[in-house]
């Protein structure tokens, strides 16, 4: 069963690797043109080059016409969404009832889509709102039907206000910066993507981790990169994969975390 889900979740990163790749481009489509080209030649990949996975190693991450060197993050996206969903799979399976599979779902849609906003923003700075349209109509109506099986409606009214909390929030903090800083600190694009993942966890508790694992890493990385980087894109620092990281930690790992953190406080005082 593992392999089954481990073969299917490969073909949908192939098409995340599409979305990465087609949507910050105006030119092109995610569904047309419809068959996979090749980034260099542009020459159709045929089918039997196009396996995800096994294609990229057995074509040694080359393209067969142009014989030029395809980014090995076609590889790693399939890779890694294929081990994420299989992860996922496994860790919810126990637990899947009717209550549960909305759960599920959310987490594997908001992979899905943390996926190419992480990617898109790390390489164009850009948080696409194709992405973003997405995700608001998905995540409401996952949390509409989350509603209808348990009876509760407020349950959508919290996720939505925890949306637009988290969007407010961060929006007021990106206005501070930049009163502080005297330039722009955040994005508009991470604001939005904000509303997305306030939408998605529904947790004000959510918002609290999300915001502090983000904002740690971040600052990590981003003072890693002022030190190593060159050239006038050093001071900018994609906050998307911070998010997008911190996000899925808490949607599973919620209670774990939010518990170990309570226990710290309540000890320290």
């Amino acid at each position: 069963m593992l392999l089954i889900v481990f073969f299917l979740a490969s073909i949908w990163g192939s098409f995340l690797n599409v979305c990465i790749y087609r949507i910050p481009r105006n030119d092109l489509s995610v569904f047309f043109p419809y068959r996979s080209f090749c980034p260099n030649c542009k020459k159709v990949i045929s089918f039997y080059d196009n396996i995800p996975l096994f294609s990229y190693l057995l074509l040694g991450g080359k393209c067969r016409y142009c014989r030029q060197a395809i980014s090995a993050q076609y590889f790693l996206v399939e890779l890694g969404t294929a081990l994420s969903l299989v992860f996922l799979f496994t860790y919810y399976q126990p637990l899947l009832e009717l209550s549960q599979i909305t759960t599920l779902l959310r987490v594997i849609i908001l992979l899905s889509l943390l996926i190419p906003v992480s990617l898109i923003d790390f390489e164009k700075y850009i948080v696409p709102n194709d992405l973003i349209i997405v995700g608001l109509i998905v995540g409401f109506f996952v949390n509409f039907a989350d509603s209808i099986i348990k009876g509760n409606f407020l349950v959508l009214g919290q996720h939505v206000l925890c949306g637009l909390s988290a969007g407010l929030g961060l929006q007021s903090i990106a206005i501070a910066g930049k009163l502080t800083l005297g330039r722009t600190a955040m994005g508009f694009g991470d604001v939005k993507l904000a509303v997305v993942l306030g939408l998605f966890l529904g947790q004000w508790q959510s918002l609290i981790l999300v915001l502090m694992i983000a904002s740690i890493s971040g600052a990590i990385i981003g003072t890693i990169a002022l030190i190593w980087r060159r050239g006038n894109d050093r001071n900018r620092i994609p906050f998307a994969p911070f998010l997008s990281f911190s996000a899925m930690i808490d949607l599973v790992w919620h209670e774990q975390i939010w518990s170990t953190y309570i226990g710290l406080i309540s000890w320290t005082v």
